[in-house]
């Protein structure tokens, strides 16, 4: 993806909100809601999208701009979730 198409694709992102809640699968004990990336061969945490779906990806980020060196990167965009399972 070019810099002019990531950030395009940045400016049309919903805004999340970050409130917090419990959440055993991260280190931390909480979580929140944030974009969820995949890369082929990078994948090894589990995300559950805001759809229900469940999926390998490889990076997440909660500010939309962060997000702009990892599609430049070739990343793909996959949705928006929070972390489901932590690599073993």
């Amino acid at each position: 993806m070019t810099k002019e198409e990531a950030d395009y694709f940045i400016s049309k992102l919903p805004i999340l909100d970050l409130k917090y809640f419990p959440s055993s699968a991260h280190n931390e004990g909480r979580d929140t809601y944030a974009y969820v990336l995949v890369k082929e061969g990078c994948n090894r945490k589990e995300y559950l999208l805001e759809t229900g779906e469940v999926v390998k990806g490889a990076e997440r980020k909660t500010n939309p701009y962060y997000l702009r060196s990892y599609l430049i990167d070739n990343y793909t965009y996959l949705g928006i979730g929070i972390l489901h399972k932590r690599p073993v």
